[in-house]
């Protein structure tokens, strides 16, 4: 007979990391109590513009939502608990430190003040006042919960919280721009439902307000239609919400240019599942990982990864066996001569070819190249 799964606290996390001076600020306090002395701890760190602290603050934080809600279930030899109140209460919990998570981003600065050297003539220059973003990893960290969120959730009425808190989002920093680009994709990635996608897609389109619905060439309405193109058969999803769009009032030409982009998308996205069905059975291609994902301007993009220990080798004799570049790279050559038999058997597919070799430490890959196919 298997032992009960334990139920693990923010208090146990804090022990596992070592961060004795936050756990025993927090011990003996009830989770509501603790949610309490982390903010208090996160609005030191954002006004002390400590990033890289806040940012844990911030981590802490979501997890002790799971203890708010699941603590009262559990049993009394600490067992996690189970069945259908445990998946409430796990819900329960998801929705609430989203709700959280998007309060505080409406607490953090915008922008920090600073100075920039503006040159004033040919071979002279000033400090002069400036504003730069800021919190970027701490914002990162709640922007990744929120969108895995509204990915996740089965309350559309939730749902549409979150995306009208994520069409607001605007900055006049490309850094954070890139940020919310980056986020949108992740929370349309695989598992969007389709039928969110096309309804918030016509939301997002009747809007006019946010760089994010309108300007940005990676907008959340071009980001909704690729996760319908993707995650369904669009043209009975196309026939089925035409029949209602007059009721519901829905724009035509927005309806219209959602079937467009769609099948493009649709027709784009089958061409590479097959790029990739036909890359597998080759003998030298074995202990990768694929991944098909959209750029900022649409185009498709097929990242092939491998883990770090592969391409080992004596790279002097007696040594231990190391990374090889030359190894990495050989193989890369091999995958763009496969793709290129692979075009011109099936037509000139463009997109950008990516492939890495995962470091052994830290994200930083072994290695890294790319190759467009035009």
């Amino acid at each position: 007979m298997q032992n009960p799964k334990v139920c693990r606290t923010l208090l146990d996390v804090l022990e596992a990391e070592k961060r004795w001076a936050e756990r025993q600020q927090l011990q003996g306090l009830t989770p509501v109590g603790q949610l309490a002395a982390l903010e208090k701890l996160l609005k030191e760190a954002v006004g002390a513009c400590d990033d890289g602290y806040a940012s844990l603050v911030v981590e802490w934080a979501l997890r002790l939502f799971e203890d708010i809600h699941l603590q009262p279930l559990v049993g009394p030899h600490g067992q996690a608990p189970v069945g259908l109140n445990a998946v409430e209460a796990t819900e329960c919990s998801k929705a609430a430190a989203t709700v959280w998570a998007m309060r505080i981003w409406s607490e953090l600065p915008a922008n920090q003040d600073g100075k920039q050297y503006v040159r004033i003539a040919e071979d002279a220059g000033e400090m002069q006042p400036a504003k730069f973003a800021t919190l970027t990893e701490t914002k990162k960290v709640l922007l990744t919960a929120i969108v895995a969120r509204w990915r996740q959730t089965k309350n559309e009425t939730e749902a549409d919280r979150i995306l009208d808190f994520l069409r607001q989002l605007d900055s006049d920093f490309e850094e954070d721009v890139k940020m919310f680009e980056s986020a949108f994709r992740f929370g349309t990635d695989k598992g969007f439902p389709p039928p969110r996608a096309m309804r918030q897609y016509l939301i997002v389109e009747q809007y006019t307000g946010g760089r994010m619905a309108t300007e940005s060439p990676n907008t959340l309405a071009n980001l909704l239609t690729m996760a319908w193109a993707r995650n369904s058969n669009w043209k009975t999803r196309a026939l089925v919400f035409g029949a209602g769009r007059s009721v519901l009032s829905l724009s035509p030409g927005a309806f219209a240019r959602l079937l467009l982009v769609a099948e493009s998308l649709g027709r784009v996205d089958e061409q590479m599942q097959k790029l990739v069905e036909a890359l597998q059975p080759s003998p030298f291609t074995s202990g990768f990982k694929t991944e098909i994902s959209y750029g900022a301007d649409g185009g498709p993009i097929l990242t092939i990864r491998y883990g770090s220990n592969c391409f080992l080798g004596y790279l002097k004799p007696g040594s231990r066996m190391q990374f090889s570049v030359t190894k990495a790279q050989e193989r890369f050559w091999e995958f763009r001569h496969k793709v290129d038999e692979w075009r011109e058997q099936n037509g000139t597919l463009k997109f950008l070819l990516v492939m890495e070799v995962a470091g052994e430490k830290d994200n930083k890959p072994h290695f890294r190249d790319e190759h467009i196919f035009n």
